[in-house]
C-alpha cells in the first residue's frame, strides 16, 4: 500500500504543478491579450489583411473587366478602401508613412516608394475603370513586399498612444508633400486672416474717436508706410508693446465692435 501511495501522492502533486503552470500561463497569455500594445497590434494586422484582400478583389475584377462586357461592379472595393483610410489603422499608416519619407528626405533617398501610398489608395477609392484600377491596386500590393513585423509594431505604435502620434505625425508632416503642401498654405492663409482682423480693429478704434499712437504704430507697420511709422514713434508709441497687449487695452471699447 505504501508503494501505491508514494505513486499516488507524486502524481497529484504533478498534477497541482501543472495546474499551477497553467493557470500562470493562461494568465500571462490573458494579460498578454488583454494589453493596448497588444491589441493595437492585432487591428493593424486585421486591418493591413482586409487591404490586402481588397487589393487581390480589384485585380480580380480587373481581369475579368477584360473578358466580358458586362459592367463590373466595383463599388464595394472603394468602399473598403475609403473605409481604410478612414480608420484608425490608416491615421497609424499615415503617420508611419510620413515618419518613413521624412527620414528618407533627411537622408537624401528621392525614391521612397510609400510616398505614394495614400495618392495610390485614392485613385482606387475613386476609380471608375475596372482594369485601371487593378493595375494601381497591383501597385499598392507591391509596396507589402518588404513590409515586416517590425513595420507592423511601428504601425501599430502610432495606434497604441495617441499622443505621442499625433506630436509625431506634425514633425513628420515633411515627408508627406501633398499634406505639408496644404496645411502650409492653410497656415499662411490664417496668418493673413489674422492680420486682416488685427487691421479692421484697429481701424474701428480710430473711426470711435480713440488717438494711441500705438494704434497708428501697427497700421504703419502694416502698410509700409514709414512717414506714417516715423511720425507715430515720435508722437510716443512703444516699439516693444504686442498686438496682445493693445487690443487688451481697448477690450472694453471692442465689445461693441462687428466685422
Amino acid at each position: 500500500m505504501a508503494k501505491y501511495e508514494t505513486i499516488t501522492l507524486f502524481v497529484s502533486i504533478i498534477a497541482i504543478i501543472i495546474s499551477v503552470i497553467s493557470a500562470g500561463y493562461s494568465g500571462f497569455l490573458s494579460e498578454k491579450h488583454s494589453s493596448s500594445d497588444y491589441k493595437a497590434r492585432e487591428l493593424v494586422k486585421s486591418d493591413t489583411a482586409r487591404l490586402l484582400a481588397t487589393l487581390r478583389s480589384f485585380m480580380h475584377k480587373g481581369a475579368l473587366s477584360n473578358t466580358t462586357k458586362e459592367k463590373i461592379d466595383i463599388e464595394p472595393e472603394k468602399e473598403a478602401i475609403s473605409k481604410f483610410m478612414n480608420s484608425q489603422t490608416g491615421f497609424a499608416y499615415y503617420s508611419w508613412v510620413d515618419e518613413k519619407s521624412a527620414q528618407a528626405e533627411r537622408d537624401g533617398k528621392k525614391g521612397e516608394s510609400w510616398r505614394v501610398f495614400f495618392l495610390y489608395l485614392s485613385e482606387l477609392a475613386n476609380a471608375e475603370n475596372p482594369y485601371s484600377a487593378s493595375r494601381r491596386a497591383a501597385d499598392v500590393e507591391l509596396m507589402f513586399d518588404d513590409l515586416t513585423e517590425s513595420d507592423v509594431a511601428k504601425i501599430a505604435d502610432f495606434n497604441a498612444d495617441l499622443i505621442e502620434a499625433i506630436s509625431k505625425n506634425s514633425k513628420n508632416r515633411e515627408g508627406n508633400l501633398v499634406v505639408k503642401a496644404l496645411v502650409e498654405s492653410q497656415r499662411e492663409r490664417q496668418k493673413e486672416n489674422n492680420v486682416n482682423r488685427f487691421v479692421k480693429k484697429l481701424i474701428y478704434l480710430k473711426n470711435i474717436g480713440i488717438d494711441d499712437p500705438n494704434i497708428d504704430m501697427f497700421l504703419a507697420t502694416i502698410t509700409g508706410e514709414e512717414s506714417q511709422l516715423k511720425k507715430a514713434l515720435e508722437a510716443g508709441a512703444d516699439p516693444h508693446t504686442t498686438d496682445r497687449a493693445l487690443l487688451k487695452k481697448y477690450e472694453k471699447e471692442l465689445k461693441n465692435y462687428t466685422e
